[in-house]
């Protein structure tokens, strides 16, 4: 199908270019602020509208945008054809990828996976070679210095060797094995013996500490996993985000595995058909001219030769049409020119223009410093004819910058789960159930939605489990927001979802799954203070296992998590007697169990009933005492609640019949330290939790069993 990517200002004609002109690869280029990330937008939507699945880089957070419907002001701003946003939503489905880090779907790398088979013994010499410059990069090499170069060629032939004999490193720590064994011959006159041990601690210590989450924070890229995930019918549209990583060169590292990934996903299975799209947002530095080679250039540069004909196209975009090198650049057939106002870029891209449009070179140069943002010249030989002028479409999706912190809330719920055929009683009367209040919502508001959509906004709160109202739903539904609050409040009258009132605001959550605190509202926590840090709760883990020693003489400290466990902090009045007034009284609610949190003697305690009188409870600590922030920003793991605001404070009322006030219940994050105490000689292991405010040794996990 042809891609609308906008009109013609001068004629008002829609501008299409041919689904196939993407295999021939597209350059977008323009100066800061001209539109390209817009235009590379639209043609991602459009990719996906026509089925192809789309792998895309984003170093800034505007494409993880593409997962949020527009907004009434945003489109009326912009307004997009009805055709291509009924098209876009109907088909997409976007999943942010994170790597080294949670705050969207995870992922790790290893750039080790085994290679793909390869053609000639020349198409293995160049994949090796390109996987052990990257890896030398990786390291922390200058490869364009003497000693960089020698390290990179000392890899190149410990990869060689291993390939040739069948026994390929599978990981990060089996390439460290290998570089210490010494390889062949040959690897042994390259480095000395103190440059060969500097080169087996840096490959031991890559996955060692933060700089490690970037190869275990989540599963290894696979790019058959990331065109699989979407349910039948829908696109998968994937993003990945790099802005969040420690430095350029973990960047580098990232696209140069992810290019080669694709690399060796395409040559297992050669088509003519475009079956991917990869699209490189700022291309700059990835794959510069020579002498400078980064990590992915190499990988880059086979996709750039290669990729056509086993059915991959390649769109990238940059602001100097100097950031590719020139291999690269001969291998695009379309480009489209933004906004170039200096002389110098003007100069550098006259060349190209007089290649691609002989007739009109210097009309077209005299026309692109005058575009407006979001107009361009597109050139592409063998799919239009002549220079054609492009005004950009606006966006099936809004275009703004989405915080990390709210990357798994806007990505569309099948990311983590696909949507799963019912196969149980339960799981077939949830649906039931959904399906339901859907037709019910229907017969209140006259809607055009779409099928299913009781059951999407099922699995929303199913796969990403939060406290949502119907703002919330409707950004990751793209559904008229009317027609969702009446489908969430059926869907509650139904039992399938709690509703509780948080923030001035309705909000809903799954019982069956809980609810991730940072999702959601609400958007504020409060904290108790960390009062017991990691070197104090570790003395106290050895304190611990020296009292029982004469137990379990062999046991050590194996490994320590830190987490946190959601209460409620409710506020609520005790009768005096007769006469006496009123008590205000502070309780805090295990957000996860329902028990009582309250401290005896200085040390926390967690109980169904107390047994003290609730009037001579002592609260874990006075409001004043509590620090706050933003939710969304907690980046250490924290227990998936399962009592909601309105069960505490019944809670409350129920066990010591006190009257709660008006004021809501206030979410608290309660630190916790996790011990792993491993038996040498069984190598069992077995738990230790010490509060991380109090200091007290827990011999069960306050979150529950």
């Amino acid at each position: 199908m042809p891609l609308h990517l906008g009109t013609n200002p001068l004629t008002g004609d829609p501008v299409r270019l041919p689904e196939d002109a993407l295999l021939r690869h597209v350059v977008i280029l323009g100066a800061t602020g001209s539109g390209k990330t817009v235009l590379g937008k639209a043609i991602l939507e459009e990719a996906a509208r026509a089925g192809v699945p789309c792998i895309a880089v984003d170093a800034q957070g505007d494409l993880a945008s593409l997962a949020l419907a527009p907004t009434q002001e945003s489109a009326s701003r912009h307004p997009a054809p009805p055709e291509a946003v009924d098209g876009y939503w109907s088909r997409a489905s976007v999943a942010i990828f994170t790597p080294g880090s949670g705050r969207g779907t995870p992922l790790g790398l290893n750039p080790l996976r085994a290679p793909p088979p390869f053609a000639t013994d020349e198409d293995a010499v160049v994949y090796l070679d390109a996987l052990a410059e990257s890896l030398a990069a990786g390291l922390g090499y200058d490869t364009r210095a003497d000693l960089g170069g020698r390290a990179k060629d000392v890899v190149y032939l410990v990869l060689h060797d291993a390939w040739a004999r069948g026994r390929w490193p599978g990981d990060v720590p089996a390439l460290a094995a290998l570089l210490e064994k010494g390889g062949p011959a040959q690897a042994e006159t390259i480095l000395t013996k103190r440059e060969r041990a500097a080169l087996v601690r840096r490959a031991k210590s890559m996955t060692v500490g933060a700089k490690g989450l970037l190869y275990t924070a989540g599963p290894a890229l696979d790019v058959d996993a990331m065109l699989a995930w979407a349910p039948p019918g829908r696109t998968p549209l994937n993003v990945v985000y790099t802005g969040g990583l420690r430095n350029p060169a973990e960047r580098d590292l990232v696209v140069a595995t992810l290019c080669k990934e694709v690399y060796r996903w395409m040559t297992a299975g050669p088509s003519g058909d475009l079956r991917l799209l990869v699209y490189i947002d700022e291309v700059a530095g990835l794959c510069p001219p020579h002498p400078r080679n980064p990590p992915a250039k190499r990988f880059l540069t086979l996709l750039f030769r290669q990729a056509r004909k086993y059915g991959v196209g390649l769109v990238v975009a940059t602001q100097n049409v100097t950031d590719l090198d020139y291999k690269a650049l001969g291998q695009v057939n379309t480009w489209a020119l933004g906004r170039l106002l200096a002389k110098q870029d003007l100069d550098r891209v006259r060349h190209l223009v007089s290649a691609l449009h002989p007739a009109g070179s210097e009309a077209v140069l005299a026309a692109v410093p005058s575009l407006r943002t979001g107009q361009f010249v597109l050139l592409s030989p063998d799919h239009l004819d002549g220079a054609l002028r492009l005004e950009v479409r606006g966006l099936a999706s809004q275009h703004v910058v989405v915080p990390e912190e709210r990357f798994r809330e806007v990505q569309s719920t099948h990311a983590l789960a696909g949507v799963a055929v019912p196969e149980g009683p339960v799981e077939r009367r949830r649906t039931r159930l959904a399906t339901t209040a859907a037709k019910a919502a229907r017969m209140e508001i006259r809607a055009d939605v779409e099928e299913g959509i009781g059951l999407r906004v099922l699995r929303i709160f199913e796969d990403l489990p939060g406290l949502f109202g119907p703002a919330d739903i409707v950004g990751m539904t793209g559904t008229d927001e009317r027609f969702i609050g009446i489908l969430l409040r059926k869907m509650a009258e139904a039992r399938l979802l709690r509703a509780e009132h948080l923030e001035g605001r309705d909000v809903y959550w799954d019982p069956t799954v809980g609810f991730d605190p940072r999702r959601g509202a609400p958007a504020k926590a409060a904290f108790l203070p960390l009062r017991v840090p990691l070197v104090e709760a570790t003395r106290q883990a050895k304190d611990h296992l020296r009292r029982r020693i004469l137990v379990l003489r062999d046991e050590r400290l194996a490994r320590k998590d830190f987490y946190y466990v959601p209460l409620w902090r409710v506020e609520a009045e005790m009768a005096l007697g007769r006469g006496r007034g009123r008590l205000g009284k502070t309780f805090f609610v295990n957000a996860v169990t329902g028990e009582l949190a309250h401290t005896t003697g200085g040390r926390l305690t967690f109980e169904e009933l107390p047994r003290k009188d609730a009037r001579r409870l002592e609260p874990l600590a006075p409001k004043g005492l509590l620090d706050s922030g933003p939710t969304a920003k907690v980046g250490d793991p924290v227990v998936r609640g399962k009592v909601g605001p309105g069960q505490a404070q019944e809670i409350v009322r129920k066990s010591f019949g006190a009257k709660p006030v008006a004021e809501p219940p206030e979410l608290v994050l309660l630190p916790v330290w996790r011990f792993d105490l491993e038996s040498r000689s069984e190598r069992k292991t077995r738990p230790l939790w010490i509060d991380g405010t109090f200091g007290t040794a827990l011999r069960s996990p306050p979150e529950g069993l």
